[in-house]
């Protein structure tokens, strides 16, 4: 009973260091976006930038289907919405307008997770979409 106890104790610390990895927005709110980095690269190369978190706000409303990007920098930000099969639902990419805002309206998206890839200043950035009906 114990090896259960500290087995599953384990298990649950990691699925929940696992889970808050990235940040899953459920039906609309602010999407947080991560920095991604190469796959096998445990560390961050000496030459990249310390920020992990994105310099760009990402906002999803489900219900009008309007992606929002709010950030202060000037410059091209690129995205690609994933369905969880990997292929590509949607993307797009825009410059920001005066107020530092940027809005799109995308065809409805089914029930069901996605992956948000932002590129701003060819820095790739992560989130996760989950959509519940």
């Amino acid at each position: 009973m114990k090896r259960f106890i500290k087995s599953f104790s384990v298990a649950l610390v990691w699925s929940l260091f696992f889970t808050n990895a990235y940040s899953t927005v459920i039906n609309g709110s602010q999407i947080s976006l991560r920095r991604s980095y190469p796959i096998g690269g445990a560390t961050r190369p000496s030459r990249c930038p310390a920020q992990t978190t994105s310099p760009v706000e990402v906002y999803f409303d489900f219900n009008s289907g309007i992606v929002t990007f709010i950030g202060n920098n000037d410059g091209e930000v690129s995205f690609i919405i994933y369905n969880a099969e990997g292929d590509i639902e949607t993307s797009d990419s825009c410059n920001f307008n005066d107020n530092g805002e940027y809005s799109i309206l995308l065809s409805p998206l089914s029930e069901g997770t996605y992956t948000i890839v932002v590129f701003v200043n060819e820095v790739e950035y992560f989130g996760i979409i989950e959509i519940e009906q």
